[in-house]
């Protein structure tokens, strides 16, 4: 079958960075290995309108088109697939992801051109289904046959169970060839890049925490599952082979399983010498010990991000982080004695609960650690966390606008503050880490390009000055 996956944008939003799908690679390769033709349309990075999708779409006659989004990417994908639905032949319209995953009747509500959608992982469900099209020749009978998806007909929705995780050491490579990272504009997820060509490698999947504020458990399981070594270094030597000269492991848990870290470090060391890499979503802090954070850097490791939410333990508690304060003090000193890798401390403020008193808090304990860069989101209540499902059971998520799910926009303000008054203390709180001169020289020093400095002011004016930067 004719496959076309499609990655969506938004032209109404600032995107804070913008990678290639390390998701739809790995889809796109297991379709491949199955037999089908595989096309990939990557609108985020060519900054395509839906119409433009759907006229490339419609050039490629494909059986199927399916589309992943998250939660902000909702109003784009439903115009798309809006447009999608207007092809002649029209292609059977399939959408994944963790918006679908973890909204299926209200995504099956909003876009009723859609006619299934994934839950989930789906490298094993998705070919499945594409089995049983070739079969039936009817979505919702092959979806019906199918572990994990979800899809209406005669009115009525039908949710199968979400299907296994799948063994990641079963997979093939992510097919990077349809997505050309080494092309893509240098605005990787992390602010800063020590080469102009970044590209994502996913090693693990999983998470075995809890945070009442993150879905990852439910999206992947509380279960860590790693890659081969082997077979991640393989990927990164061929993505080196292509002119991608910085790896950006984009894992929820990278450092969860210390024998799997260190045998990668190992592996790395070996077959990709000189390998620049970072963690930019973040490692957890008392998953790290000296002799993993050694390997990390000896292996090419220069900048991860470390979780560390709130300076206030009261909140820690509440949001289910497993975290303790003198835990954070004890390992950011450790990485800083133990090695030269550059820390961004991520927090969270605006949670429910939280008063000024609580973010000072967490502004004072950014101030006082030795990090080298911080990051102070807004809380955002995202669909399949539990915090999400608490908050809109108690009806505090009335009228609440998707696009506004997104790191630097403010979407809730806890009781006794105003939006307004949430979105001066995060700026408030950037200024007051940043115009220190020590920051200042040290950010000064990661600048390595204009194009890198352009990236960098950017950011900094969605933070500053949000409503400026609301596309």
């Amino acid at each position: 079958m004719k496959i076309c996956l499609i990655q969506p944008y938004d032209a109404r939003r600032h995107y804070y960075a913008m990678i290639p799908s390390a998701g739809l690679a790995s889809l796109a390769a297991v379709c491949g290995r199955a037999g089908h033709s595989v096309r990939v349309i990557d609108a985020l990075a060519r900054r395509l309108s839906p119409e433009r999708v759907a006229d490339l779409t419609r050039r490629e006659h494909p059986d199927v088109a399916g589309v992943t989004f998250f939660t902000p990417d909702h109003a784009a994908v439903r115009e798309t697939v809006r447009e999608l639905a207007r092809i002649t032949p029209r292609p059977v319209i399939a959408l994944g992801g963790p918006h679908p995953t973890f909204e299926p009747e209200e995504t099956l509500r909003s876009i009723p051109d859609a006619d299934v959608l994934f839950l989930a992982e789906a490298e094993n469900s998705f070919p499945a289904f594409l089995r049983e099209l070739e079969i039936t020749a009817n979505a919702s009978h092959a979806a019906l046959r199918t572990p994990g998806t979800a899809f209406r007909e005669a009115g009525e929705t039908h949710i199968a169970p979400a299907p296994q995780p799948v063994d990641l050491r079963s997979l093939p490579r992510p097919d990077w060839a349809l997505f050309e990272p080494e092309k893509y504009p240098t605005a990787p997820n992390g602010i800063f890049s020590r080469h102009p060509r970044v590209a994502p490698v996913i090693a693990t999947r999983g998470c075995r925490f809890n945070c009442s504020y993150c879905a990852v458990g439910r999206m992947l399981g509380h279960t860590v599952r790693t890659r081969d070594p082997n077979d991640i270094a393989q990927e990164i030597a061929e993505l080196r082979e292509r002119g991608v000269g910085e790896i950006h492991f984009m894992d929820d848990s990278f450092t969860a399983d210390r024998d799997f870290v260190l045998a990668l470090c190992e592996e790395l060391m070996k077959s990709n010498p000189g390998l620049v890499w970072a963690c930019p979503n973040g490692v957890r802090l008392d998953s790290l010990d000296e002799p993993v954070l050694r390997a990390m850097q000896r292996a090419g490791c220069y900048s991860f991000a470390v979780g560390i939410e709130s300076g206030s333990q009261q909140i820690l508690d509440s949001m289910n982080k497993g975290l303790n304060l003198e835990t954070v003090t004890e390992k950011v000193r450790l990485v800083r004695r133990a090695t030269n890798i550059r820390m961004t401390g991520f927090f969270i403020i605006g949670y429910p609960g939280e008063t000024a008193s609580d973010i000072e808090r967490t502004i004072r304990l950014a101030l006082d650690l030795p990090l080298h860069r911080a990051n102070f989101f807004n809380f955002t209540p995202f669909p399949g966390s539990r915090i999400y499902e608490k908050l809109k059971n108690n009806g505090e998520l009335r009228d609440l606008d998707y696009s506004s799910l997104y790191i630097h926009k403010i979407a809730y303000a806890p009781e006794g503050m105003t939006k307004q008054q949430l979105e001066e203390l995060q700026k408030r709180a950037h200024l007051r880490f940043y115009l220190r001169p020590r920051i200042l020289a040290g950010l000064m020093s990661e600048v390595k390009s204009p194009a890198q400095a352009r990236t960098v002011i950017a950011r900094a004016g969605s933070i500053l000055f949000p409503h400026g930067h609301r596309q």
